[in-house]
């Protein structure tokens, strides 16, 4: 992460909750709105981000997305607060896709 020397930083994001545990710091001293996106638990064998370390990150973010609610409930598992828990899914409904089907035509494949 970095800015331009003069800009004015408006929000933090983080991909990753150690990540998002190394800035923030950061966010509180500055008193910069911080965001993360839990993509879910780490494989086996990879270890979690220590209980206080997590509990420090959940006193400072503001909101932590999720694309699944499964994802969310296992932030909150994890002991993030509920109401800071927003998901976001990804892709695009295809119900508001328009389509129209089309005779199959053998000769031009």
């Amino acid at each position: 992460m970095a800015a331009a020397a003069g800009t004015r930083l408006d929000l933090i994001h983080a991909h990753t909750m150690v990540q998002a545990y190394q800035v923030a710091p950061i966010a509180r001293l500055c008193r910069i709105p911080m965001i993360f996106t839990f993509h879910g638990l780490p494989p086996e064998g990879v270890g979690l981000l220590a209980p206080d370390k997590r509990r420090y990150l959940f006193d400072t973010c503001n909101r932590v997305t999720v694309n699944t609610i499964f994802a969310g409930r296992q932030v909150i598992a994890l002991g993030c607060p509920e109401s800071k828990v927003i998901v976001l899914p990804q892709g695009v409904p295809i119900s508001e896709l328009p389509f129209t089907e089309k005779a199959f035509d053998p000769q031009n494949r």
